[in-house]
């Protein structure tokens, strides 16, 4: 698998989702999605890694012109990867303490 599409009704993308996916390069995350999953291990949380390990990832296109709530693990991969964003939103996600850690965020 080299792209997801996820459908449009989808509100939440669970912890470990596509953990592993090292092929994948792009992503395409609906509107209605407003948080990425988490997980509890011996009753601490963890942090949700539902694209950990995917690190050909290249293209993030996400259309919630409000960042959903992320944890630090959600991505593997920040810095090499583009942040495809709803047009005028681009400085809600680079002020964002996780999304504005990818290396490049364009609004489209």
């Amino acid at each position: 698998m080299t792209s997801i599409d996820i459908p449009n009704n989808v509100t939440t993308i669970g912890a470990l989702a596509f953990a592993g996916c090292v092929n994948l390069t792009s992503i395409t995350i609906p509107s209605k999605v407003t948080k990425f999953g988490a997980y509890y291990i011996a009753a601490e949380i963890a942090e949700s890694k539902c694209f950990y390990g995917c690190k050909a990832l290249k293209e993030v296109h996400i259309k919630n012109p409000n960042p959903p709530a992320i944890l630090e693990d959600t991505f593997s991969v920040y810095a090499d990867a583009t942040l495809y964003v709803p047009i005028g939103s681009k400085e809600a996600y680079q002020n964002h303490s996780i999304w504005g850690k990818f290396g490049t965020i364009i609004e489209e």
